[in-house]
């Protein structure tokens, strides 16, 4: 298990990039004992978003590496730092 980052942190991200999470979803409705009771009762989604370089914004708040920044590495956020303040530079 990574280790715990104290503080405000945001994903090290530069230039464009994608993001391509897949996942599965399994019908509760029906009780699995074992993989093979899976078969015909699970789904597979996927999505695929492409990001403009600075059209998003990570926050990650005393917590290990996850997601985005698992990825791509961290970067602190500075103590005055507010998402009113950070949504405003990326709109100029």
């Amino acid at each position: 298990m990574s280790e715990v980052r104290r503080g405000r942190w945001a994903a090290r991200i530069d230039g464009d990039f994608v993001v391509f999470p897949i996942g599965a979803r399994i019908d509760l409705g029906h009780p699995v004992r074992t993989f093979k009771d899976l078969g015909g009762m699970r789904g597979m989604p996927y999505e695929t978003f492409l990001v403009r370089a600075g059209e998003c914004e990570t926050v990650y708040g005393n917590m290990p590496p996850h997601g985005l920044a698992r990825a791509a590495g961290l970067v602190p956020l500075r103590e005055d730092s507010t998402a009113r303040g950070r949504l405003k530079r990326l709109a100029s």
